[in-house]
């Protein structure tokens, strides 16, 4: 799929035709989904809504939607049907995570992961709806060990839905670079974090990995990618500063400093 904006001819009745401009829908990336949730935004009366309502500050209303929902599930046929929809098993596993039952979270995105119509839906919500479930599974399978998993779970990413594009498509492969690195693959781990890079050239935690697999295996041009990092998003600053491998690097944190600075980028150490 294409990305972008494209010029098409579209014909209305036998002899005319009207020019169309059509614009093409792609995955978000860190800095759009930031923009999203941002209260200062255009978005921010929803956000707050949503953010209001999971914090209990509408109780009536809260009262009414659990009535409703209660006569829905009543019926067999619906209530199979909303539990297996990817509202239902996003529910299901945000469920089992309050509960801090991480292993039964991750089943449920690992079912909805392997499920074929989900799997190849070629629109780019079935794009969305499967990496997200991917970038859960991973954020779930962080609370507990398992090697088989992990490599269940990196073999599924490789298959996934192209483009392999957007934020929660870089999320997971940032996840699988980190999981590399604990099994001393650093090659591997370098990869993966390159393509998570690639995936979402605004998601700062990237450039950080990809800086710190440099690093870790001597290679040039390692501060302008923590320096893109940093530019990105200044929090990342007290990670990179504290990190065992690069608080041996005194000379490139002092230079990090100065360069980010010079752009007009507080640091706080």
């Amino acid at each position: 799929m294409g990305y972008g904006e494209q010029v098409g001819r579209q014909s209305v009745w036998p002899g005319e035709t009207i020019m169309r401009e059509e614009k093409e829908e792609h995955p978000l990336n860190w800095k759009e989904k930031q923009e999203f949730l941002d209260p200062n935004t255009k978005h921010s009366w929803f956000v707050n809504f949503i953010r209001d309502f999971e914090n209990n500050k509408y109780p009536i209303l809260e009262k009414i939607t659990l009535v409703i929902w209660k006569l829905f599930i009543l019926f067999k046929p619906i209530r199979k049907a909303v539990d297996n929809s990817a509202g239902g098993s996003f529910g299901t596993m945000f469920r089992h995570a309050r509960a801090k039952n991480y292993q039964a979270a991750y089943e449920v995105a690992l079912r909805k992961l392997k499920e074929e119509k989900l799997r190849k839906n070629e629109v780019m919500l079935g794009h969305h709806l499967w990496w997200s479930f991917m970038s859960y599974a991973c954020q779930c399978l962080d609370n507990f060990e398992s090697v088989e998993k992990r490599e269940e779970l990196i073999q599924l990413m490789l298959e996934g839905p192209v483009p392999f594009q957007g934020f929660d498509v870089s999320n997971s492969l940032c996840h699988a670079a980190r999981w590399r690195l604990e099994t001393q693959q650093e090659v591997q781990g370098i990869d993966f974090a390159r393509r998570a890079r690639d995936a979402d050239p605004t998601f700062y935690y990237a450039w950080y990995l990809l800086g710190w697999f440099s690093l870790a295996m001597n290679r040039v041009d390692v501060e302008p990618l923590f320096l893109k990092a940093i530019e990105l998003d200044s929090t990342i600053w007290p990670i990179i500063r504290q990190d065992p491998l690069c608080s041996q690097k005194t000379e490139m944190l002092r230079s990090l400093k100065e360069h980010a600075l010079a752009k007009g980028i507080a640091l706080k150490d």
